[in-house]
């Protein structure tokens, strides 16, 4: 979460102004009130004690669209493992790998349709087994933190 709320700090030429307030976002909302959503139906169904609702308030309460003017380039790289695995390759030969990595760049900071794929691969890799659901990406399935 951290380096998504940096990058797009980065992209606003903002980031002394963010990392102050990276401080006060852990601070103040970085407690397990403010991060865990527990659900009832994740602890039935084993998948985890609770989904990704408060990271997602979390984000988009501190990551607003780059608007300004004068924009700068950034380059954000998420990890997720996909719990079902994706055709890869070794070599020449076909395998399956659980690596995923996904990549967000100036644009993609831009637009609030731009931020929720980024805050959507960024809660997936805040997925820690038995303590968050896994997250679904599309294109990809149930991702967990890579």
């Amino acid at each position: 979460m951290n380096g998504t709320v940096f990058a797009a700090a980065i992209r606003a030429g903002m980031q002394r102004e963010q990392a102050k307030k990276l401080t006060e976002l852990w601070r103040e909302d970085g407690d397990w009130a403010h991060t865990l959503d527990l659900s009832l139906g994740n602890i039935l169904c084993g998948s985890g004690l609770s989904d990704q609702g408060k990271l997602l308030h979390l984000l988009r309460k501190h990551v607003k669209p780059c608007t300004r003017t004068t924009r700068f380039p950034v380059s954000l790289e998420i990890i997720v493992a996909a719990t079902g695995g994706v055709r890869g390759a070794i070599g020449e030969e076909a395998a399956s790998t659980y690596e995923v990595f996904l990549s967000f760049s100036d644009s993609d900071f831009d637009t609030q349709e731009g931020l929720e794929r980024i805050f959507t691969a960024t809660v997936a890799s805040c997925s820690f087994p038995i303590v968050f659901a896994p997250t679904v990406l599309p294109g990809i399935g149930p991702c967990i933190h890579g």
